[in-house]
């Protein structure tokens, strides 16, 4: 079975100085590549010395014009070289101004240059202007591409409701690019939960899932994936009641992906189980919370955790999280958060967790319907045809 991961950061440079000397600058990267160069990496590692697929990828991401970063040519390479890690890689695109994510042209190069690992997103800020043309647009032409691939990936689609600062529930404003989604059978794989940065900058209420419940009642062909299942943070947690402000983002991704077939989990950056990975996640403190004391949140430990006094949570959650309820493993696929978390962050998950969520996830983003003809996308929704 094919091993997916449906969260990956393939994060450029923020200086420019560093694009061309291939360092891998960004802070929220873990420390096994952030500040070194790709030249300095290899020569860390006498197993990628005068390797031939290490050469390989270099040569094709220098070829496509992308910066052929440490933590992008690892993760490569173990899709294709490591059995034990997802042999399919969801990168993830971000629409908003700063975004050191992979820009859409870049995203269509990197597919075109990986067919048989990368599927790649499209992104749209739902602030922008023309949103629902760039949307239809980019999702055409990821769709062409992947019919010329003969990959078969359904159109992912990333949003970031604290980033991009839009409100997913907002069904008037968001309308239009709900119905070309639809239409097109595509995944949204949308951030949920608040990490420290931009934890005072936006309303929390914006990243908790149950923003996502009319979209997935209404729009039936839409998969919508969950990241970071409403992070599930105590130090997160206590900074807003200190706010005077409750939050329930976890609770409320449980009961969203056990009500709707058509919503998922996945666990990004939440499953450390040996090391915490140092970065902004493990670095960054905020007056008296220190962010370096985050809880660590191990599935296996999900009933110790949830117990606790702090969390509070009716017993009737706690039953849904029985570790024999094969109805919610099926509901859990793999995402990474990499590079934030390390190279071999799925074979520790499997251990905590009993079962592996990367088999889940290809089927959430395998296509079973063909994608609607995107010229279709403004009159009423259709049933698809079958593939």
């Amino acid at each position: 079975m094919v091993q997916m991961d449906c969260h990956v950061h393939f994060a450029k440079p923020e200086h420019d100085e560093n694009v061309a000397a291939e360092r891998d600058d960004s802070p929220w990267n873990n420390s096994d590549y952030r500040g070194k160069t790709l030249a300095e990496f290899i020569a860390e590692r006498s197993e990628y010395q005068g390797n031939s697929i290490i050469d390989m990828i270099v040569q094709k991401l220098r070829g496509i014009k992308f910066p052929a970063l440490p933590h992008v040519v690892e993760k490569i390479y173990r899709a294709i070289m490591d059995p034990e890690c997802p042999q399919k890689l969801v990168v993830l695109a971000m629409d908003y101004p700063g975004s050191t994510q992979p820009t859409h042209e870049e995203m269509l190069r990197l597919v075109e240059a990986f067919p048989d690992i990368i599927t790649g997103t499209v992104s749209v800020n739902p602030n922008g202007k023309d949103a629902a043309v760039i949307l239809e647009r980019r999702l055409k032409e990821l769709i062409e591409l992947n019919g010329k691939l003969g990959n078969g990936w359904r159109p992912g689609v990333k949003f970031h409701p604290l980033a991009q600062n839009f409100d997913p529930g907002d069904l008037k404003a968001m309308e239009r690019l709900y119905r070309i989604m639809d239409e097109t059978g595509a995944v949204i794989v949308t951030h949920t939960g608040v990490f420290q940065r931009i934890i005072v900058e936006r309303d929390i209420e914006l990243a908790d899932p149950m923003r996502f419940r009319e979209v997935a009642e209404r729009y039936h062909r839409l998969n919508i994936v969950l990241s970071h299942m409403g992070t599930p943070d105590i130090v997160v947690t206590n900074w807003w009641a200190a706010q005077g402000v409750e939050v329930r983002h976890f609770q409320n991704a449980l009961d969203m992906v056990m009500r709707f077939p058509n919503v998922y989990g996945d666990m990004g950056g939440l499953l450390w189980t040996g090391d915490r990975p140092a970065g902004v996640y493990g670095e960054i403190a905020m007056g008296d919370y220190d962010f370096g004391d985050r809880a660590q949140f191990g599935f296996s430990r999900v009933r110790s955790i949830l117990e606790e006094e702090k969390y509070s949570i009716p017993g009737s959650i706690l039953r849904l999280l029985g570790l024999g309820s094969n109805q919610l493993h099926e509901k859990l696929i793999y995402g990474s958060d990499f590079a934030v978390t390390r190279i071999d962050d799925l074979k520790r998950q499997k251990e905590k967790l009993g079962f592996n969520p990367a088999e889940n996830t290809e089927r959430v983003f395998r296509a079973t319907r063909r994608a609607a003809s995107l010229s279709q996308v403004r009159a009423p929704p259709r049933p698809l045809r079958c593939a």
